[in-house]
């Protein structure tokens, strides 16, 4: 029975180290980007663009800092 709690308290640590550890590099790494807007999670800036005038609106999107 403490042999399994620990077992459980190890692979919560290791899955928080890891998460950390991803979370981490994908902070570094994203200071070699080009400025742009911000993302909102999972839509992205798909809220920003019109879509009757798609062109136009990348264009838009990609010149914002």
């Amino acid at each position: 029975m403490l042999a399994s709690g620990l077992l459980l308290v190890a692979l919560l640590a290791c899955l928080t180290v890891m998460v950390l550890m991803s979370v981490w590099q994908q902070r570094k790494s994203r200071g070699k980007l080009p400025p742009g807007p911000t993302p909102l999670p999972f839509i992205g800036n798909y809220l920003q663009l019109n879509t009757e005038q798609m062109y136009n609106s990348l264009m838009k999107v990609s010149q914002d800092q």
